[in-house]
């Protein structure tokens, strides 16, 4: 059972990193639409913003992804001082992250709660509803959430490998 649950959270993490996949790939188009623009003499009031609030979505969404391919952020100081408590400190720092992306969805949603109840737009001619890009923190907590719970339902800690589940 625990592994079904841990290939479901896997699943929707890998989707997730799919939209995040798709938002960096796509920045390409309003980049160059912006660049053609401006070289004719017609400079758009919104490729900056919209490609910087992409930008920020990709990377928020895509660290769930680098945790499970073991390509996020780790010091393996511990790991080489104290080889056989691999599995403890697996476990401990898939259980950390998995907290530290409770608090960033939580304070993330409280966030974004704020400015859609209080209308807070960008200072910019277009004028974006800051909800919408502040989503991608608590999405990106989600997203940290799931492949943390996923890592350590999936009885995968203390292996030298990057955290997959099988």
């Amino acid at each position: 059972m625990r592994k079904r649950i841990a290939a479901l959270l896997q699943t929707i993490g890998d989707v997730l990193g799919g939209v995040a996949a798709s938002i960096v790939m796509l920045l390409a188009v309003p980049v160059i639409y912006d660049a053609v623009a401006r070289d004719l003499g017609h400079p758009t009031t919104w490729g900056f913003e919209i490609t910087l609030y992409a930008l920020i979505a990709g990377a928020y969404l895509a660290n769930a992804q680098a945790l499970r391919y073991g390509n996020h952020f780790r010091v393996r100081v511990l790991l080489t001082l104290f080889p056989r408590a691999a599995r403890f400190l697996d476990w401990l720092a898939w259980g950390t992250t998995l907290a530290f992306g409770a608090v960033i969805l939580a304070a993330g949603a409280t966030f974004v709660q704020y400015s859609y109840v209080n209308d807070i737009r960008a200072p910019t001619l277009l004028g974006t509803p800051m909800w919408i890009p502040q989503s991608a923190l608590p999405l990106g907590g989600l997203a940290l959430v799931l492949q943390s719970a996923a890592l350590l339902l999936g009885g995968r800690a203390g292996r030298s490998e990057p955290g997959f589940v099988e």
